[in-house]
């Protein structure tokens, strides 16, 4: 999930053909939050997505 991450936010060819560690570095900042979230502790999505989370009883 944590590599899916980083696809997701710089992209595939950026993470294999690495050309400015420096720049990949900086690029990369934007996925932290995204990754702690999946690292983190909760059991809820709403972390995840930044919206409300909502229990409909049956």
């Amino acid at each position: 999930m944590v590599f899916g991450a980083m696809v997701l936010l710089v992209g595939l060819e950026e993470l294999t053909n690495i050309r400015n560690v420096e720049r990949l570095k900086k690029d990369l900042r934007a996925s932290y939050c995204l990754i702690d979230s999946f690292l983190g502790d909760s059991e809820l999505i709403g972390d995840l997505t930044q919206c409300v989370d909502c229990v409909i009883p049956p």
